[in-house]
């Protein structure tokens, strides 16, 4: 027995066990429910090659979610909530975890949410062109996990002279001279710094009411709403595989994985049913 077969069998004695209901829609991560997984297929695909794994949040996982759509992979996403089967395949023992199916019949498994954009990126083309515009896409990447980090400032008023928010702002300011009055943020075509750009000042806008027009970053805010109607990306953002964000990603203090919308029915519709 493969490794992945190992795996799918494992998932769904653990669901069996846990006795699980079919059909409900979970409230929370907490919920009591089998893994969920969609999958996406554009253009007529009939397979996948790739299977993140992580829980069924944004989280950690929404930027690989977001290179895969953009780029217009066929993949599936293999969400969990409360059960830790993902444990006895996950390198370090936790998630996002990527499943790697490869043309000779061989497989991997990478974890770390980094090495994964970048495995992804080198894989679909998203890298840069020279090893120079690699490193500038690297760094920027980078940047724009500093931002996302500094989330709960949106929060605050957009002149707070908290430590944070004096940190996101310059932050801000400082992305917003690399971008200039280019459409990418290195080079001449898209890369993973402007996807990693674009999930961490999307999300500054939506949790944070318009953050980016409130606080006069018009070029940033620009760069998002270009993004945004790029039709692959624009398609998966309206779509139900997109799962909506918790109390505690608000960053408003929650401590609680509750989902700020119902999660999308379709999205529940054809669990258990699909093998891994």
């Amino acid at each position: 027995m493969s490794p992945a077969t190992k795996v799918a069998a494992m998932l769904v004695m653990a669901a069996t066990a846990a006795g699980v209901v079919a059909g409900e829609i979970p409230k929370s991560l907490s919920s009591e429910h089998d893994r969920i997984v969609v999958s996406h297929r554009p253009q007529g695909a009939t397979s996948a090659a790739f299977q993140l794994h992580y829980f069924c949040l944004q989280g950690l996982g929404e930027l690989p979610r977001l290179i895969l759509e953009i780029s217009q992979t066929p993949y599936d996403s293999v969400m969990y909530f409360t059960t830790k089967e993902y444990k006895s395949f996950a390198p370090f023992g936790q998630m996002p975890v990527l499943h790697v199916k490869k043309d000779d019949g061989s497989e991997a498994w990478l974890a770390q949410s980094g090495a994964i954009v970048r495995y992804l990126s080198k894989k679909l083309g998203l890298s840069g062109a020279t090893e120079e515009e690699e490193s500038m896409v690297d760094m920027v990447f980078e940047g724009s996990k500093d931002i996302m980090g500094k989330k709960p400032a949106v929060h605050e008023a957009v002149d707070s002279d908290s430590t944070d928010a004096q940190r996101l702002r310059m932050y801000l300011e400082k992305s917003e001279g690399l971008l200039g009055s280019k459409q990418y943020f290195v080079g001449d075509k898209l890369t993973y710094a402007d996807v990693g750009m674009f999930h961490a000042l999307y999300t500054l806008q939506e949790v944070g009411d318009k953050y980016l027009d409130r606080a006069g970053y018009k070029s940033l805010s620009a760069f998002v709403t270009r993004m945004a109607s790029l039709p692959s990306l624009s398609a998966y953002l309206s779509s139900e595989r997109r799962v909506p964000l918790t109390e505690k990603e608000l960053g408003k203090g929650s401590d609680k994985y509750i989902y700020t919308r119902e999660l999308p029915e379709g999205m529940i519709r054809e669990e258990g049913k699909k093998e891994l």
